[in-house]
């Protein structure tokens, strides 16, 4: 029998404020896959790789579960995220230099679980809101036709 999935999120939400790279690592299911507006990671490698990143760019980051509905393997929590920007964060190419900024930001995540693992990670808010929040400003290009 599996642990309840709000139980769950509420363990994750734990190693992660206490920067546990393992204990976060091992609430990945192998084909975990995580998905955001502008990008995507297929493995908890990737996600791990994201959290170490996070907390250097984010030392003090905050998440507070708003709402959590639970409907079998899944469940849908309204997300308040709050943080300060005091390292250089990188993810992928971009690097974001600190700027001291403090970050209030309201999102969804939307989890499905395999067994006690976490299998697929949807995250829905405003990644632009989220940049300028530290300083960076987000220009939208379209692409190129050919």
């Amino acid at each position: 029998m599996t642990a309840d999935r709000h139980a769950l999120l509420d363990q994750f939400v734990a190693a992660w404020h206490a920067r546990d790279l393992d204990a976060v690592a091992a609430m990945f299911a192998p084909d975990f896959c995580y998905e955001a507006a502008s990008f995507r990671m297929a493995s908890a490698e990737a996600m791990v790789a994201m959290a170490r990143a996070i907390w250097i760019g984010t030392p003090d980051e905050h998440v507070e579960l708003i709402t959590v509905t639970v409907e079998g393997d899944r469940l849908a929590a309204e997300v308040r995220t709050t943080a300060t920007h005091r390292g250089d964060l990188t993810i992928g190419d971009v690097t974001l230099p600190a700027t001291g900024r403090r970050l209030d930001i309201m999102s969804v995540w939307v989890m499905t679980f395999a067994g006690d693992r976490i299998a697929r990670w949807n995250e829905y808010g405003s990644i632009k809101q989220w940049a300028e929040q530290m300083g960076a400003t987000v220009t939208i290009v379209p692409a190129e036709r050919g």
